[in-house]
């Protein structure tokens, strides 16, 4: 077999083919051809595995056309003899062009390029249009509602604001809320918290929000978070809002009003909830 440099360099097709041993052919260990495809298939299902010393790899005797064979302890022998090195995009890997016999090189970067990259898409986007989320009273929480159900393939949401998974998977939660302070006496103050629940339990921590209270005038302002969650098929997420004790009872959401003149026509909603899921 020639050095691997000598051969013609090429681009990667999923059908080209690779030369190695099938453990479990008859005779065991038999010399087959696998497609570049099928080497990429395995990356998502094949379990992490932990190399023997009596594992074979394939390869040819150096200065000879021989090919053949070498246990991974005669490979680890010769670390010492090899300089170290980084892989380069344009290094070489030998293989088998297309279903043919002929003998091809293949550069790293071409190899790469053939892995299918991830999309981050929104699949969920939904908007209270109620004016107002308040609570009944202090310590007393109230679930966020975002708008009319929906039934999606990979969510769900419920008219109460609850966010079912449907599908497991990595996801990105957006989550917005707008809080108003209600009005008070001065030297008052409000206390506004804001939580969420995955599956029912408290998940993560509080955010709290004080504010000194007006006479005339709510302080009102939109909180946002954006999140990662990774999601089992079931899950559920719900958002709430309280007021704490040791505040006034007054506040919790309120809608922002645009004014007539201004040329952006949407209202601020109370809340809003966006997820895009990763694929």
């Amino acid at each position: 077999m020639p050095k691997i440099s000598s051969y013609t360099v090429t681009t990667p097709a999923s059908g080209d083919l690779l030369i190695g041993s099938d453990v479990n052919a008859t005779p065991n260990n038999s010399t087959k051809n696998f497609t570049v495809g099928s080497i990429l298939d395995l990356a998502t299902t094949l379990p992490a595995l932990n190399p023997a010393l009596d594992s074979n790899i394939v390869g040819s005797l150096y200065g000879t056309a021989i090919t053949g064979n070498f246990t991974a302890l005669k490979v680890l022998d010769l670390t010492s003899q090899l300089t170290a090195d980084t892989p380069a995009l344009i290094d070489t890997i030998v293989g088998a062009k297309d279903s043919t016999t002929v003998a091809k090189n293949f550069t790293v970067s071409d190899i790469i390029s053939l892995v299918p990259s991830a999309s981050h898409a929104r699949i969920l986007s939904a908007t209270s249009v109620a004016t107002a989320q308040d609570p009944s009273t202090t310590n007393t929480e109230l679930q966020i509602e975002f708008g009319a159900a929906q039934t999606l393939t990979d969510v769900s949401l419920s008219a109460t604001g609850t966010l079912t998974f449907n599908t497991a998977g990595y996801y990105t939660i957006e989550f917005n809320a707008t809080t108003d302070s209600g009005i008070g006496a001065i030297n008052r103050q409000s206390v506004i918290m804001l939580a969420m629940k995955r599956n029912g339990t408290l998940f993560g921590t509080p955010i709290g929000y004080v504010t000194a209270l007006n006479v005339t005038k709510p302080f009102t302002e939109t909180r946002s978070n954006t999140f990662n969650y990774t999601a089992l098929a079931t899950d559920t997420l719900e958002f709430f809002i309280i007021r704490d004790g040791l505040g006034e009872d007054v506040g919790g959401l309120a809608e922002i009003r645009v004014d007539v003149s201004n040329p952006w026509t949407n209202d601020v909603p109370t809340a809003s909830l966006i997820v895009s899921k990763l694929s």
